[in-house]
């Protein structure tokens, strides 16, 4: 993400932020903001694991998949992030 700092800010304003955390606070200021996982994992792990569970529930066909999402929704601490 750092890297894309100097594409949104000048070098010359950059030199204010000398440090790592400086500029990761700087990059989150500008509006630049990263995922740690994908969309949908990092809003399950935010406290949407709820909403997400039923909404792949609602478009999975397959019974397996209403079983997983039922079985996300009861223990969230289960999620398997490359599986989801």
């Amino acid at each position: 993400m750092l890297k894309l700092l100097p594409e949104i800010v000048t070098a010359k304003f950059l030199e204010k932020y000398p440090t790592e955390d400086k500029q990761l606070g700087l990059a989150r200021k500008r509006g630049l903001f990263l995922n740690e996982h994908c969309l949908e994992v990092d809003l399950f792990k935010a406290g949407r694991h709820k909403s997400m569970c039923q909404s792949h529930r609602s478009f999975d066909d397959e019974r397996s998949g209403k079983d997983a999402g039922a079985a996300m929704e009861a223990t969230p601490a289960s999620l398997d992030t490359v599986a989801f």
